[in-house]
């Protein structure tokens, strides 16, 4: 089961005097009106480029706190919602004022919504379902308020059949029988399904359904709102999200040592033990053991009917407790308690991993799933260290060209990947930066040399975003670098974090607001990135020089789909550097007849327009079962189709680990088994296939 990302975003340290916003001046905790006005004039002082406060704003966090409190349209409906008509065109103006009590006023309204909602649940359990009608469920673009109760009951009613005939993929590989014998055992199964599903929305709604958790959950999804109003990058954060943040750009991160999923028959299992975590250290927990409770401290045991494996990932990872127990049932049947302590571990998924691609031309294979550095433990090094280490170790190797991969990785440091860039080059620019009305600031790399003078091939994709854009753009500047893979998320804004309601001021109260967070803290974007030449690589993301189409890219959200992302355009700026010498139209000329004349590629391309076109706008999922079938029976060779493509080896190489990796692989059967997945998982990659492939090119063509 994939893992959940972690935030694709770019993030700055922020280090400069403040002085405090005139907040609060008694001891309560701040009121909602309160923490907004603290969230507007910070807006006010960082913001790259705030949009005016007038009606416009208004409209447009209306709409993001309707959406963030009903997201899947299952609640609201617009002839329901006349009351609230006003607050489109007023809403900041009546923050501004301290009138908050329209929040009191919807509060009431999601109470009465989640009431009937859970009603419509409970009659969805008590009569059957026609899966014989023609029927079909359309995607949509954007949040899709329902226009009336009909069309929101009929809504629910299409979106419970959809979820039991998902059901079906799972269900039916175990079986051999005809399609008629299909549905009568179908038939049999769908009330279990359907109940089960239903069961698990009407838990939720009846925790949601809370008086306390409604009001929480109005407050904050209308703060959360108000900061995302200005761009999709602007956050608000309670204190312990701020650390949870913080926390997922840094490879030594403070964890129970397990993450938890849900298996085909939709129980709770183990999913992963991390090393050197307390779950492991235990002794008595094992991958896909089942997983009875969770309780962290003394708080009550999680609630696991009623969460999504976000919402548990999420409480994991925010909560202050410093204890968990944990009940599992064994494979075998036997009931195991166990209580973890949290610790520091190195997190796998931040941290590198390097390898020697071995075969007429040696290799190394760098890849990087995010920026990672350390903002409170100086002891441990960032990633732009870790690479120039394995760098270093790879060269003493034999390595002739590197392979950097940023595939999926969403960003983090900005310094690293500054940091990082300059490994590969010998003093100059790097990138360039505005802040909110100032003139651009070219972004520099001040130390003369670099650790490595040949061929770079940098991988890219959808997933790679932010930090991962500015160094494959600075790289491809300078022809230091060749792009491959397909285009990236497309962020090039940079945020910081502030405690709401602070300016950049003298001020002397500031380190206690920090601390404290009585207000919050906002992630603000303060700034916006340009290449060498001035031009925007926002929204449209970095364009390889070599596009390899794979199945999955119209999969990956992009920055251009957010309505409210930012447009930095082109800023003018006389940069003075000489780009290095690369052989560029004869790589990419090389490349292109060899991915023309691959069949993976073909299929690859073929797959990517197949799955473009099944997932896009306006496409109607049939409900009806014998169009169900034969539409999830495509789905199934496609896949097939695309996992036979991803499993042929590269056959002109191997993959090596580092001789510090094989030693310490020699000693632990449990690192052994996770390496040797990890070294298959390379072998069989296409596109590392072709990078290796553009190496040896390069290697050739620099020769004559």
């Amino acid at each position: 089961m994939q893992r959940n990302k972690s935030f694709l975003l770019l993030f700055a340290l922020w280090a400069s005097k403040v002085s405090v916003y005139a907040g609060p001046s008694h001891n309560a905790s701040p009121s909602v009106c309160e923490r907004a006005s603290a969230i507007l004039f910070s807006v006010e002082q960082f913001h790259w480029s705030p949009v005016a406060f007038d009606d416009s704003l208004s409209s447009r966090v209306f709409q993001l706190w309707i959406e963030g409190l009903d997201p899947l349209g299952e609640y609201f409906t617009r002839a329901s919602m006349v009351a609230f008509e006003g607050l489109s065109a007023d809403l900041v103006s009546r923050l501004r004022a301290g009138d908050c009590g329209f929040v009191d006023d919807m509060a009431a309204y999601l109470s009465e919504r989640l009431v009937a909602t859970l009603r419509l649940t409970q009659q969805l359990t008590s009569y059957p379902l026609d899966y014989q009608r023609e029927d079909f469920l359309t995607s949509i673009s954007s949040y899709h308020l329902n226009a009336d109760s009909a069309f929101w009951a009929d809504r629910w009613r299409r979106r419970t059949k959809s979820q039991v005939l998902d059901q079906v993929y799972w269900w039916r590989d175990t079986l051999e029988m005809s399609e008629e014998a299909l549905y009568v055992a179908f038939l049999a199964e769908e009330p279990q399904w359907r109940n089960q599903w239903l069961a698990q929305k009407q838990c939720r709604l009846e925790r949601m359904a809370q008086p306390d958790n409604i009001r929480e959950q109005v407050s904050e999804t209308l703060l959360q709102a108000l900061a995302q109003a200005f761009d999709p990058h602007t956050v608000y954060f309670s204190p312990q999200e701020r650390q949870a943040f913080e926390d997922m750009l840094t490879p030594d991160s403070r964890s129970f040592g397990l993450e938890l999923g849900k298996n085909r028959q939709g129980s709770w299992v183990i999913e992963y033990l991390l090393p050197g975590g307390s779950a492991l250290g235990s002794g008595l927990l094992e991958e896909e053991d089942e997983v009875l409770e969770v309780q962290l401290g003394k708080n009550p045991t999680l609630d696991l009917g009623c969460m999504e494996e976000a919402e548990v990932a999420y409480a994991l990872v925010v909560t202050e407790e410093d204890s968990a127990r944990i009940k599992v049932r064994k494979p075998e049947g036997a009931v195991v308690e166990v209580t973890l302590e949290r610790g520091h571990l190195r997190l796998q998924e931040t941290t590198m991993e390097a390898y020697l691609l071995k075969g007429n031309t040696q290799v190394g294979y760098i890849r990087l799933p995010s920026f990672y550095t350390s903002y409170e433990n100086e002891d441990l090094q960032g990633c732009a260290e870790d690479v120039s280490r394995e760098v270093i170790r790879l060269q003493s190797e034999g390595m002739e060209g590197l392979v950097l991969d940023l595939r999926d990785n969403g960003g983090g440091s900005l310094q690293e990947a500054l940091s990082l860039a300059g490994i590969f080059i010998n003093y100059g620019p790097l990138t360039l930066e505005t802040g909110r009305g100032t003139e651009p600031v070219t972004l520099r790399d001040w130390h003369r040399g670099t650790i490595f003078q040949g061929p770079v091939v940098v991988l890219v994709n959808g997933g790679s975003a932010s930090a991962s854009e500015i160094l494959a753009a600075t790289l491809q500047d300078w022809n230091k670098a060749l792009i491959v893979g397909s285009p990236t998320y497309g962020k090039a804004t940079g945020q910081v974090i502030v405690p709401a309601g602070v300016a950049p001021d003298d001020g002397s109260s500031y380190l206690r607001q920090l601390v404290d967070g009585e207000m919050g803290f906002l992630k603000v974007t303060a700034s916006a990135f340009f290449r060498l030449n001035g031009e925007a690589y926002q929204v449209q993301g970095v364009l390889p020089d070599i596009v390899i189409a794979h199945p999955w890219d119209s999969l990956y959200p992009k920055e251009r789909e957010d309505v409210y992302a930012l447009d930095t355009r082109h800023v003018d700026k006389q940069v003075y550097f000489t780009p290095l010498s690369m052989p560029r139209e004869s790589l990419v000329a090389q490349s292109k007849k060899r991915i023309h004349g691959d069949s993976t590629f073909n299929l690859w391309a073929q797959y990517a327009r197949e799955v473009g076109e099944s997932t896009a706008v306006g496409t109607r999922s049939p409900l009806r079962w014998p169009d169900f079938l034969a539409s999830e029976s495509k789905w199934i060779k496609l896949f097939s189709d695309i996992e036979k493509s991803m499993g042929l080896e590269n056959e002109h190489f191997s993959v090596e680990n580092l001789k510090p990796i094989q030693r310490k692989v020699s000693l632990d059967e449990r690192l052994a088994g996770q390496n040797a997945l990890a070294r298959r998982r390379i072998q069989e990659d296409p596109v590392l296939g072709e990078a290796y492939w553009v190496i040896e090119d390069w290697l050739g063509l620099e020769s004559k």
